[in-house]
């Protein structure tokens, strides 16, 4: 099987599909207890076959009846044996001529046949938690990685990676009882790109807008020369 398409379904069956330079494999797949199948994306070409996404990764297919279809609206839908949609993409788009294919860069898209311009995919698995990093700044889509709960399974776990925050807090800031600020001196501001800054503040002013504000995550003067104004960092 090289394309899934409205007419054309992948079963677990133990096929998959492989993409055009044989590095990477769609298919139904158990990384530690047989008993949960996941529908993902793995390295082909290397020993350890290490899962790089998972579409179901919350919700596990208990047996082999899984089912992944390709709707004439553009949605790729995963059912199981009772015919229920457990997962799904979030398209919905009319084309005459629909495909879901894996690229050789791991990408599963959902396309127009007669169309591989990245630009007019109607979906892409590389946009949700997996294998690529970065923002979208055309779109607002913000790609990170996803920690798995365990090397067994590939639920959201507690840590997620993204390009500029890195590593993000799932646990929110308490600044009123139990978090607070440490004080660096003589060093350099990192990126101002995520900052807010008011000039007629001073630094205890400014601390105290720091603590109110959960997503702060460092303070300090704007103007270092004349130790005056106040910079959030977040």
């Amino acid at each position: 099987m090289i394309t899934i398409t409205t007419t054309r379904f992948m079963t677990d069956d133990g096929n998959t599909i492989v993409s055009s330079g044989g590095s990477f494999e769609l298919g139904f797949f158990s990384p530690g207890s047989p008993g949960n199948r996941y529908l993902g994306i793995r390295y082909q070409k290397i020993s350890t076959r290490t899962m790089v996404w998972a579409a179901n990764r919350e919700i596990p297919l208990t047996d082999k009846s899984g089912v992944l279809k390709v709707t004439n609206q553009g949605t790729l839908t995963l059912l199981n044996r009772a015919n229920i949609i457990i997962w799904s993409s979030n398209t919905s788009r009319s084309i005459q001529d629909l495909v879901a294919q894996l690229l050789d860069s791991g990408n599963l898209v959902v396309r127009d046949a007669n169309d591989d311009n990245p630009k007019n995919f109607l979906w892409q698995s590389s946009d949700y938690p997996g294998i690529k990093l970065g923002k979208n700044l055309a779109t607002g889509l913000d790609w990170y990685i996803s920690s798995w709960k365990s090397i067994n399974d590939p639920s959201p776990g507690a840590f997620t990676y993204r390009l500029v925050s890195g590593r993000v807090r799932k646990t929110p800031l308490d600044c009123q009882n139990r978090d607070g600020f440490l004080k660096y001196s003589d060093v350099t501001l990192p990126d101002t790109q995520y900052a807010w800054f008011n000039e007629s503040m001073n630094l205890i002013e400014c601390e105290m807008v720091s603590l109110r504000n959960y997503s702060c995550m460092a303070y300090a003067n704007s103007d270092v020369r004349g130790g005056s104004g106040c910079l959030l960092l977040w």
